[in-house]
């Protein structure tokens, strides 16, 4: 596969400022919190954090954290999601990390759900765009403990760049496609391809934005 020598990708035109990059789980002090009588919600912690720095940020995205293991279903997840941002109105711009693409995968598996799923949440809350590691979130439907890089083989390749092309062709948002984490001792991957390379001809061949995330960089 040869990398394409005269890729153009599309300009910004405007730049955001600093952002709010959030991952918040279900049931911790900073995060979900379910309740069946009020509605779901965001913890008091949050509150108080949105309002000690209110004003400060021009963008936010939160990174996917399941509700339910057995079955994606995103009406499970609007109440929470509307109070979390009818808490900070004066942040239009918002982005999706969505961690369930899995676009590191050699396996074969249905992108249907996943992509009905996140494009009913991009339709709500619109996103302006949706990024995700390019690594292994789960293997053979079981999540792993932090994602592992993907196979860095001409194989492994090849196969997410059909990965990140197929959600490209049907997500709502544009996707970017962020570098992977090498972490020592919490992580492990598999090949000898470069990665700076490797993440080069993925950008190139798919003409995709990316995400450089610095300590995924030092990692390597």
């Amino acid at each position: 596969m040869s990398p394409v020598a005269s890729v153009r990708f599309p300009e910004v035109n405007e730049k955001l400022g600093l952002g709010l990059g959030m991952d918040l789980p279900w049931g911790e002090e900073i995060g979900f919190q379910r309740d069946s009588g009020q509605g779901d919600s965001i913890t008091p912690k949050m509150k108080k954090f949105f309002d000690q720095y209110r004003g400060q940020f021009n963008y936010i995205f939160i990174a996917f954290q399941p509700k339910n293991r057995n079955r994606l279903n995103a009406e499970e997840y609007f109440e929470a999601y509307d109070c979390l941002f009818a808490e900070v109105p004066e942040i239009k711009a918002r982005a999706f990390h969505q961690t369930i693409l899995n676009m590191g995968t050699m396996e074969n598996y249905r992108k249907g759900e996943i992509i009905e799923f996140t494009n009913r949440l991009i339709e709500r809350y619109d996103f302006k765009w949706i990024v995700e590691d390019l690594g292994l979130w789960s293997v053979e439907g079981k999540s792993v403990p932090f994602p592992l890089p993907p196979f860095m083989t001409m194989e492994g390749l090849k196969a997410c760049i059909r990965n990140i092309r197929e959600y490209q062709e049907n997500l709502l948002a544009p996707l970017s496609v962020e570098f992977a984490g090498f972490t020592e001792g919490t992580n492990f991957y598999i090949g000898d391809m470069d990665a700076y390379d490797y993440f080069r001809i993925i950008a190139e061949e798919t003409n995709s934005p990316v995400t450089i995330d610095i300590g995924h960089i030092l990692s390597y």
